[in-house]
């Protein structure tokens, strides 16, 4: 009986054992996962961030040059006022 019992006692040792050690794995499994995760998620945030600036800045470009058009549209019936005209928009 006693060997029986050392037997159980045995294997349950064992079986916290691995537990814990099977436990203490997958947390830093996770965590290794997750960092990479976040490392991916902040690479492809900076992209769309730089990729929004541009669109913002042509946008900006574009806005500006019809402003200007339209402003130099508006003088272009008065005299003297061809050279912005011609030299801005050619």
């Amino acid at each position: 009986m006693k060997i029986l019992f050392d037997i159980i006692g045995t294997i349950g040792g064992i079986g916290v054992i691995v537990a814990a050690l099977t436990g203490f794995l997958s947390k830093l499994w996770a965590d290794v996962f997750m960092n990479k995760k976040i490392a991916e998620y902040d690479r492809l945030i900076e992209f769309y961030k730089n990729s929004l600036a541009l669109e913002t800045e042509k946008y900006k470009y574009q806005n500006e040059q019809i402003v200007y058009k339209n402003i130099c549209h508006c003088f272009s019936g008065r005299k003297g006022n061809n050279y912005a005209q011609n030299n801005f928009f050619s």
